[in-house]
């Protein structure tokens, strides 16, 4: 198994995803930043709070993350070759969401 080493600049978005291993960031290295997708709701929800990201807001795993929320990835040329069109995003799986939640638990 080949162990893959993490880029000398690690990029994290605002949902916590590591823009610098993605597929489609690798390839194109044509991402503009998150600050730059307006159409992101969990972009425009972290800059009105403020934070830098969801893991710091008290209320994460927020509904954007549960449900997901519509997003035209057309607008991405990095992402075109996909053909993901309008998409619901959900940055992590049903799985994550419920593991993260039970660690929130019982951290009470």
């Amino acid at each position: 198994m080949s162990e893959e080493k993490l880029p000398e600049k690690t990029m994290i978005s605002y949902c916590g995803i590591c823009c610098s291993l993605c597929p489609a960031y690798k390839k194109t290295k044509t991402c503009p930043g998150c600050p730059q997708l307006k159409d992101c709701k969990i972009v425009q929800c972290a800059e009105s709070k403020k934070i830098s990201c969801c893991f710091l807001c008290v209320e994460f795993p927020c509904m954007l993350f549960e449900e997901g929320f519509d997003w035209n990835l057309d607008k991405l040329p990095s992402l075109k070759e996909f053909k993901l069109g309008t998409v619901k995003w959900k940055p992590y799986s049903k799985e994550y969401i419920k593991l993260f939640k039970l660690d929130k638990k019982h951290k009470k």
